[in-house]
């Protein structure tokens, strides 16, 4: 089995301290708040808030994809603290490395689009719904299975992926 990283790009490495400082802005401003004479109990919001928005984050970050594992049956997505994507080459219609122009023009429909990544649910005109598990905003990777439907990961090296996959799995390769 071979591995190859996934590393987050720069605004997937700034977005979550950008919400922490926000965050953290948000608890001190309330605390404030809270120690006035004229104390309202509508404050009380400013402390909720940023605890939700941290549950949201750590759950971002247990999904964040660290991997990519190719071995001669199948291709692996590892995750920071979530259970790893195993997708049998039996299930995979094809592999394709994706232009990144390709995917400049993708909506968010239901997903992160920078918190540790960008993972969820995305759209395009060219490939149509795609399951997202990329760290950085270019070498993708495309796969079409027949049960999942197209899923989309992000190596460091596109182009090592590619090739190991040419050697395990030649015919399922574009």
């Amino acid at each position: 089995m071979k591995s190859f990283p996934c590393s987050t790009d720069m605004a997937a490495q700034i977005v979550p301290w950008f919400i922490g400082v926000v965050c953290l802005g948000t608890l001190i401003l309330g605390v404030f708040e809270c120690l006035q004479p004229n104390f309202n109990p509508v404050v009380l919001i400013t402390f909720i808030t940023p605890i939700i928005l941290a549950i949201v984050v750590y759950f971002m970050y247990k999904q964040m994809p660290v991997a990519i594992n190719v071995d001669k049956y199948a291709l692996t997505i590892e995750r920071k603290k979530s259970d790893p994507l195993q997708f049998n080459y039996s299930d995979i219609k094809s592999i394709t490395h994706v232009p990144d122009g390709d995917m400049k023009m993708v909506i968010r429909t239901f997903g992160n689009g920078g918190v540790f990544g960008y993972t969820g649910s995305f759209y395009n005109k060219k490939y149509g719904s795609m399951k997202w598990y990329c760290t950085r905003r270019q070498n993708y990777i495309l796969l079409e299975t027949t049960n999942k439907g197209k899923i989309v990961f992000t190596p460091d090296s596109a182009e090592e992926v590619m090739a190991e996959l040419k050697k395990v799995a030649p015919s399922l390769v574009i």
